[in-house]
């Protein structure tokens, strides 16, 4: 039986977020968009809903630490969710270490939304 895809999007930034998810629906329509601003809820959504894949940016307002914690307790809790960085931070440093916790990519946020995140959300979504 076919399940639209549930995507968990997690930005502090309002504004980004509706940019993110505007473009995911116009990739994937009948996708299930779960929002959050906060990395604790972020948590409790993935417990209760099971998303597909989660795409966060990594980099809140104390830095990108609370990020990093973030994705190495979802590999922990949910070892087969993918997990997609999508941050203004370019730091190679950064994307490495969230690669080495187990984000499965990187997509740099540059100029709006690329078409680079929506094709890395389908490469990497669990089946559905």
């Amino acid at each position: 039986m076919y399940q639209p895809m549930k995507i968990l999007l997690v930005d502090e930034s309002a504004e980004d977020r509706a940019r993110v998810r505007k473009k995911l629906k116009d990739a994937e329509p009948d996708a299930v968009l779960l929002e959050t601003d906060s990395f604790a809820e972020a948590r409790v959504i993935a417990n209760e809903e099971r998303p597909d894949i989660m795409v966060i940016e990594i980099v809140a307002g104390r830095g990108f630490r609370p990020g990093m914690q973030l994705v190495s307790g979802m590999r922990e809790t949910h070892p087969q969710m993918p997990i997609i960085i999508y941050s203004r931070e370019t730091m190679t440093g950064i994307a490495e270490a969230a690669v080495k916790l187990g984000a499965m990519a990187f997509v740099p946020k540059s100029s709006g939304v690329p078409n680079e995140l929506t094709d890395t959300v389908r490469a990497y979504a669990l089946p559905h």
